[in-house]
């Protein structure tokens, strides 16, 4: 059985029914469980997305969550931020990379180890807090965190490294996905120390 298509430049392309179908449907669907055509006219990616990003074995949100509770009230103790550092990057690490608090966690994590006078280790989080939000298509996030990341650098002084995250939170800031009240709470960030 075929299916005859038009291209947008007006040409009929004539291919079998399972090749437009499979056109369509991301892989995941036709390895899964067989469709009828009329069931498969009527799917979209979105209503599949929380089958395919299913956990891994060793993510634990729920644990996360506990661990991020804890760490906010360590947060407020300045005797105490080695501690929420270690329990925010616990919780990172329990996250899937596709999910938001992953980076909130990182962030955190970044902002206690500087606080605790670890500087290193705030950089280091920083930018894979930076890294994960772009992966996510977090343009905003990983703005952000790039500039913290340039003024972690500068008090290291890493003025390459600062350099380049500084570089980076511009180039992001430009992004036409920014709103102008957004785009301007960057530059000021930049500009300022935090």
């Amino acid at each position: 059985m075929h299916s005859t298509t038009t291209t947008q430049s007006g040409a009929s392309l004539s291919m079998p029914r399972f090749a437009v179908l499979a056109s369509a449907l991301p892989l995941a669907l036709l390895l899964g469980a067989p469709l009828a055509p009329a069931e498969a006219a009527t799917l979209s990616v979105s209503d599949h997305s929380s089958a395919l990003a299913s956990p891994s074995p060793g993510s634990s949100p729920e644990r996360a969550a506990e661990l991020e509770a804890r760490a906010r009230e360590m947060m407020a103790l300045v005797d105490r931020q080695k501690d929420a550092a270690r329990l925010f990057r616990e919780a990172a690490d329990l996250r899937e990379d596709g999910d938001p608090l992953k980076v909130e966690s990182l962030r955190n994590a970044s902002r206690s180890n500087f606080y605790a006078g670890r500087t290193n280790r705030a950089l280091s989080d920083a930018a894979e807090a930076a890294r994960l939000a772009l992966r996510q298509g977090d343009v905003v996030a990983a703005a952000h965190v790039h500039v913290d990341a340039a003024w972690i650098a500068l008090e290291l002084g890493d003025n390459s490294t600062a350099a380049q995250h500084a570089e980076d939170a511009r180039m992001l800031a430009a992004s036409p996905l920014l709103t102008r009240a957004q785009r301007m709470d960057l530059m000021i960030r930049l500009a300022e120390p935090v």
